[in-house]
């Protein structure tokens, strides 16, 4: 999970790593989406039911995000 977050807040940072932070905070919303995005289409092609799917990788996202296990910690 945090190296699907590292691929995706690159995108965003690419060329501005002294701004990193303050990207990532203005982009957070689009950061975890994307997130989402990357590690449901790699859950997709499973046979189990994709509502629950979503949910729970919903709920863990949304518990690392607040850990900052994924996202910048606050300063």
């Amino acid at each position: 999970m945090r190296a699907v977050y590292l691929r995706v807040k690159g995108r965003h940072v690419l060329g501005y790593s002294d701004q990193a932070l303050e990207i990532v905070r203005k982009n957070s919303d689009t950061i975890f989406n994307e997130v989402f995005e990357e590690l449901y289409n790699g859950i997709e092609s499973t046979s189990e039911w994709k509502e629950d799917l979503e949910f729970g990788l919903r709920i863990v996202l949304v518990d690392a995000f607040i850990r900052c296990k994924i996202m910048e910690e606050p300063r």
